[in-house]
């Protein structure tokens, strides 16, 4: 995906070689990403 990144961009990696430990980091750093952006429209 490095190539797709301009500059200013950022790529969250996560580093494990097992797929269930990647996929409920992934859902942790949705809901984390999730509550910020609530947070700065909404206050």
């Amino acid at each position: 995906i490095s190539p797709l990144l301009n500059y200013g961009d950022t790529e969250i990696r996560v580093d494990s070689d097992h797929p269930t430990t990647v996929r409920e980091q992934h859902l942790m750093l949705i809901h984390c990403l999730s509550e910020l952006i609530d947070v700065q429209i909404f206050g």
